[in-house]
């Protein structure tokens, strides 16, 4: 969890694409998500350490795993309509 929002800062993202040890996609975890999860588990936590399975059982409980897809002939405006109404940026990505 600690490195997804790592990750995040470093790369100014608002979102941390979520894969398998296969490389198979599984998700994203949003920024939002991220931060509110990290926040739950320290004001629950009496010395303020968060195990690393903790840690793996969180981001997979905020993981978006529904995908909203477009294609690569979409316009600019069909694909800009795409994550409307998911919550979601759009992260662009090549299989």
């Amino acid at each position: 969890m600690g490195d997804a929002q790592r990750q995040m800062a470093v790369e100014n993202i608002g979102h941390v694409l979520m894969a398998a040890d296969d490389q198979q996609l599984l998700g994203l975890a949003p920024q939002h998500d991220v931060v509110c999860a990290m926040h739950s588990f320290f004001d629950d936590s009496l010395d303020q350490s968060l195990k690393p399975e903790a840690a793996q059982l969180a981001l997979e409980q905020i993981t978006l795993t529904e995908a909203c897809t477009t294609t690569p002939g979409s316009s600019l405006r069909q694909t800009a309509q795409v994550p409307q109404g998911h919550k979601v940026g759009l992260s662009v990505g090549d299989r």
